[in-house]
């Protein structure tokens, strides 16, 4: 009932607040990304990829890179967007209390705005793999079963992650900088338009800690057939589970120090 709930919620809100522009943002982000990347591959790159890229790559197909890892970065915004931000919006709201006081679980709460989340993403996603078949780019699996599980792969982290976000927010404030210095440093970090192997020594290493960038390791190696070391895999699972529950585990601290400061 509370997931129920917290989905409808969700989307009558959401409808009625932006009844024409609800998805126009990201997906124009992703759409303007997509096609930057595809100029530069046609005018400055003359559609020929570097030996070093297909290396660090594990394909030589630009665009189908670039069209998945597009794909999974606007996901990845679009349920950071819903899922961190939504205990400070009911705050402003003045709602917080009265859904701390109504008798419905935290975690199924938190499913319904993922699962809205995921349904809004699923459209903008649908837009970005119209326009890059377009464009030329093959996106067909090389392992669909693989490529799904690195998109729940994808998904933990990123859930966990929001919950971590909605923890920060709540008892600091402020949620722009939480938000975006997240968003972009994920951006940066997780290999989504380039391989990591790329990035400085340094920042590398940092990039190869994360568990969304082994996640996309997966996600790749289902969709272009590279190789996969499955201990990636499991790291990037375990990892994103201990980020989860450590979340939920802070969020009821994190929604009290809120309560306190609005009085």
């Amino acid at each position: 009932m509370t997931f129920t709930a917290a989905f409808r919620r969700t989307w009558l809100s959401t409808r009625r607040a932006y009844p024409l522009t609800l998805s126009a943002p990201i997906l124009i982000m992703g759409a303007a990304g997509l096609a930057l990347s595809y100029l530069a591959y046609r005018a400055i790159g003359g559609g020929q990829v570097s030996a070093e890229f297909v290396r660090r790559a594990g394909t030589g197909d630009y665009l189908s890179f670039v069209a998945v890892g597009t794909a999974a970065y606007v996901f990845t915004v679009r349920l950071l967007l819903w899922i961190g931000r939504a205990p400070v919006q009911e705050q402003r709201e003045g709602a917080l209390g009265a859904r701390l006081i109504a008798p419905g679980g935290r975690l199924a709460h938190l499913a319904g705005l993922t699962a809205f989340a995921a349904l809004l993403s699923l459209i903008e996603v649908t837009g970005l793999v119209v326009a890059a078949l377009a464009l030329g780019a093959s996106l067909a699996p090389a392992d669909p079963l693989l490529a799904a599980a690195g998109m729940v792969l994808v998904a933990l982290f990123v859930f966990g992650m929001g919950v971590l976000m909605c923890c920060m927010t709540l008892v600091t404030g402020d949620l722009y900088a939480i938000q975006n210095t997240t968003i972009y440093a994920l951006g940066a970090l997780s290999g989504f338009i380039f391989p990591v192997g790329l990035l400085p020594g340094p920042v590398r290493a940092l990039a190869e800690w994360l568990p969304l960038t082994a996640a996309m390791d997966v996600l790749r190696a289902g969709m272009h057939g590279t190789s996969l070391p499955y201990g990636r895999a499991l790291s990037s699972l375990a990892v994103s589970l201990a980020i989860a529950l450590a979340g939920l585990a802070l969020l009821p601290r994190a929604q009290r120090r809120a309560m306190e400061r609005s009085y």
